[in-house]
């Protein structure tokens, strides 16, 4: 009916604030912070979504995890150029295990920036995936409001029954749920592109 359809947008939106909650303790922000970018009702979505490259770039000049695996081989390179000019045969234990240490870490690197950009593109494909549904949803319900328009006009010039303007009230009612989760969907995607282009833990640690 229309009144469960009107009940089945308000469980879903206790559904996101909960989804909200989960997902400001994984960032370290309070639970109640609210964002300005998302409503219920008119969510300002941002559907010119970046350049793979881009978040990527941004990922690998920001995220922890890489920050300190330059670093680390930073480190071990310098160890290395001052073993090497102390004992310069190749042969010497003291320049071989520093250049094994210097190896080891630059291979520590790489696997680092491997991993990354996985992670980068698995995310990024399925922001691509809930944008097409968010698109798709939209002109669900852009259909869904026309049609009960028409029925509302006809129905006041007692050319359909209630019956069919009650089906086209919960056919809108539905097709509005089935947008406004294709909004959250898309909204908090984005929201863990940008935090994972940030330094963070990444779209792994996201519970949602």
């Amino acid at each position: 009916s229309y009144i469960k359809s009107k009940l089945e947008l308000s469980k879903m939106q206790r559904n996101f604030d909960m989804t909200l909650i989960n997902l400001n303790k994984t960032i370290g922000e309070p639970v109640d912070k609210k964002y300005i970018s998302y409503s219920s009702d008119n969510m300002s979505i941002m559907t010119a979504i970046k350049p793979y490259d881009e978040y990527l770039s941004d990922a690998m000049k920001n995220r922890a995890e890489i920050l300190n695996a330059e670093l680390g081989y930073k480190l071990k390179k310098i160890e290395y150029d001052l073993t090497k000019a102390a004992y310069p045969l190749e042969s010497d234990i003291h320049n071989s295990d520093a250049k094994f240490a210097m190896d080891d870490a630059y291979n520590t690197l790489e696997a680092a920036k491997i991993d990354l950009e996985i992670e980068i593109a698995s995310a990024y494909k399925e922001l691509e995936k809930r944008l097409k549904n968010w698109e798709s949803s939209e002109k669900l319900y852009q259909s869904a409001q026309e049609n009960y328009k028409g029925v509302v006009s006809k129905y006041s010039m007692n050319m359909v029954t209630e019956k069919v303007l009650t089906d086209a009230n919960i056919s809108l009612a539905k097709a509005e749920m089935q947008l406004k989760n294709a909004r959250r969907d898309l909204w908090i995607q984005q929201l863990k592109m940008e935090y994972a282009s940030g330094i963070g833990p990444g779209i792994k640690n996201f519970a949602y």
